[in-house]
Parts: structure tokens; sequence; C-alpha cells
């Protein structure tokens, strides 16, 4: 049974044809356009100190249609809807569930949207390279429930080599309290509901010099007055090695602050990564990671290796495996993982 799902789940990446199969497009005419995108995504997880150590699951799959609809040559009219997977959920009922559905329009003065977007803190561009263990000086955890806020509207306006970028949240309930983690130490606030928030963000793109940076914040407020700030930046740089092989740097740097009228607790995040394609179609990468607390979080903190190979099929299906070596403070035992993982973009 256990290698009957196995290939289940991998099928799409043994059945790919070599011709890239991303964009598709639903339906075309002179003034509209509807396509369909989607990410399929496995892994066969080990994690040390759990039960089982190694599972096999869909590493929250997701598709959406994006579609335009060009009213004049300046102005056009935009919609998307994403849905993601839990076929591994303990609830059985809860198979899908709706992760972004917004509306907008796009003009010379800039692209509006209102409903379910990604936080702009959690849609930094991604500096770890990784395809599942990375990322822990990212902190794209969705502890503090910004991580995709509905009621929200949003404005970016391109200009030059910048993009400029701004949201704003409405109030909405929140499905489990808001935490700040550290390595094993955490602090929660009492919070049921956000009142508002406030995202920004900007990016520097340079294509002469194959470097990009963005720097994005998040305001958050609570019903009952607690508070979260997040603050980050993330640098990516590409080139190609003297045989021709291309290969990235990244950085990331953040600072995450959750508190209320009784106590605050912040966290600082550092992270580096490099990736290399070793010989067609083989890529390698290290990241190293760190996360340290500070005020009630001044005794947690979480050091992270993370190394990796990936095989490219084609354009859009890879395979990979990358493992992880965490260590942590006094109340969390160290960590290893390990991951064979399939992605097949569409």
């Amino acid at each position: 049974m256990k290698r009957y799902s196995f290939l289940c789940i991998f099928s799409p990446l043994i059945l790919v044809s070599q011709a890239s199969l991303a964009d598709i497009t639903v339906y075309e005419n002179d003034h509209s356009e509807l396509e369909a995108y989607g990410k399929l995504k496995a892994v066969l997880h080990y994690q040390q100190h759990q039960s089982p150590a190694t599972k096999l699951k869909d590493d929250s799959s997701r598709a959406g249609l994006k579609g335009k609809y060009d009213l004049t040559p300046d102005l056009s009219l935009r919609a998307l809807v994403e849905v993601g997977s839990h076929i591994n959920h303990s609830n059985k009922e809860d198979v899908l569930s709706l992760r972004l559905a917004h509306i907008g329009a796009k003009t010379d003065l800039g692209q509006f949207a209102w409903g379910k977007q990604e936080a702009l803190i959690h849609n930094l561009d991604n500096y770890d390279f990784t395809n599942k263990l990375g990322g822990v000086a990212h902190y794209t955890r969705d502890e503090m429930n910004n991580k995709r806020n509905e009621n929200t509207f949003s404005y970016r306006l391109d200009w030059q080599d910048f993009r400029v970028e701004a949201q704003l949240n409405g109030n909405r309930d929140l499905d489990k309290r808001a935490r700040l983690r550290a390595g094993g130490e955490s602090f929660k606030v009492n919070e049921r509901e956000i009142e508002n928030g406030l995202g920004l963000g900007v990016r520097y793109k340079r294509d002469a010099h194959n470097v990009q940076v963005r720097v994005a914040s998040q305001i958050t407020h609570y019903q009952q007055g607690a508070k979260a700030i997040s603050v980050a930046t993330t640098g990516v740089k590409t080139g190609k090695l003297g045989g021709g092989n291309p290969w990235r740097l990244g950085a990331t740097l953040g600072h995450y602050t959750l508190e209320d009228s009784r106590a605050s607790a912040s966290a600082y995040t550092l992270g580096v990564s490099g990736k290399v394609q070793l010989f067609s179609p083989v890529h390698a990468y290290l990241t190293v990671e760190t996360i340290r607390g500070t005020n009630d979080l001044s005794a947690g903190f979480e050091n992270a290796l993370t190394a990796g190979a990936e095989y490219h099929i084609t354009q859009d299906a890879k395979v990979y495996t990358e493992a992880q070596q965490s260590w942590f403070d006094r109340s969390k035992e160290d960590q290893s993982q390990w991951v064979l993982g399939g992605i097949y973009e569409f």
C-alpha cells in the first residue's frame, strides 16, 4: 500500500514531457485571458524524535486560476483564486482550503487588489534556495496569524528599478493564538481577533548587476491591545562560474516582536545561502541560519544547517534530497531531518 501511494504521488513527475507546461492557457481572446497554474509537491520525510519517524505525505500542493480582462490599453481587471491541499489533515472533510482569492485592476498609476492575499513580510523573495527544510531565518511560519490575510487592500507600483507595495488588512477572526518562537521557547498572547494591520514593501532589482534586494514590514494590531511588528530584508545575487555554470548567493536579516500589556518578546534572524549548478541538470545548495530571542525569549535560540541537491527532470519537474541539523537551547532537543521530495509546477 505504501509503495502504491508513493507511485501515485510521484506519477506526475514521471509522466511529464520534456517541454515546459507552465502557464497553461485555459481561454484567450483579444481582450481577455484565463490561465491555470499549480504546484504538486510530495515528500518522504524523516524527522528525529517523531513517531513515526518517517512519513510519506503531500507537501501543501496547490492549484489556481488567474485571469485578466482589458477594458482599455491602460486599464485591465485582474482576478486570482488559489486552493491548497490538506491530504494529511486528520479531518478528512478538510482536504482543500482557500489559500488566496482577490480581484483588482492594473492601471498606469499602479496595481490595486482586494481580498485574501499573501502578506508582504511572508512574500519576500526566497534567499535560501531550499525546497523543504530551510527558511528558518526567513520566518515564514504562520506564527502571528498574518501569513495570508483576508479583507486586504493592496497597492503596487513599478518605477524604473524599484517596486513599492502597501497593504491594509481588515478585521478577521483567528484560528489560533498568536505566538512568537525562538528555539524551544515561545511567547503567546491571548487574542482571538485581528483588528487591523499594515504592510509595506520595497524591492530593488538591477538586472544589469544580477542583484535583487527587498525590504518588507508588517504591523498587526489585535482586538485586545496586543501588537506584532515584523521587519525583514532579503538579497539575492546571481552569476556564472568560469565554465558557465550558474550560481546564486542569498542572505536575509529580520526582527520580529510580539507584545501585549503584560510582556514583550522579540527574535532576531540571520541566514546565508548558496546554490550552484554542478552539471546539467544537477544543482547543490547549502544554507546556514540562526534565530536568537530577546526579552521574554532571551533563553531561546535555534541554529540550523541545511544541505541538499536537486535533479531537474524537465523545466517544470524536479526531484531533490536534503538534510538539516538544528541545534536548540536547553528546553528543546537538537533535531535531525531528511527528505526525499518531488515538485511539479504548471
